[in-house]
């Protein structure tokens, strides 16, 4: 049986805040106390195009599209896991 391989990405800013991608593979309890996790992009259906969009909060840029909900949110995460990654992150 073959393993995924989850990849994330999280940076941390000068005044605390951690920026990232991430899973509930990660122990949130243990790291202290959470006090908000915006989300950078909506994943919404498009009755229009009859499928999935996830549009970038900050510019409302459409980053990810398909008919697949699953393949939506899978192009959403290696999205922000490579601009992290890249230093594009505030």
């Amino acid at each position: 049986m073959r393993k995924r391989v989850e990849h994330c990405a999280i940076c941390f800013t000068p005044d605390g805040r951690a920026i990232g991608v991430y899973s509930d593979a990660i122990p949130w309890g243990s790291l202290g106390r959470i006090l908000a996790v915006p989300r950078a992009s909506h994943v919404e259906f498009d009755t229009t195009g009859q499928q999935w969009v996830a549009r970038d909060v900050r510019s409302g840029r459409i980053i990810a599209s398909h008919q697949s909900r699953e393949a939506v949110l899978r192009e959403e995460h290696e999205h922000y896991t490579c601009e992290i990654a890249a230093g594009r992150m505030p």
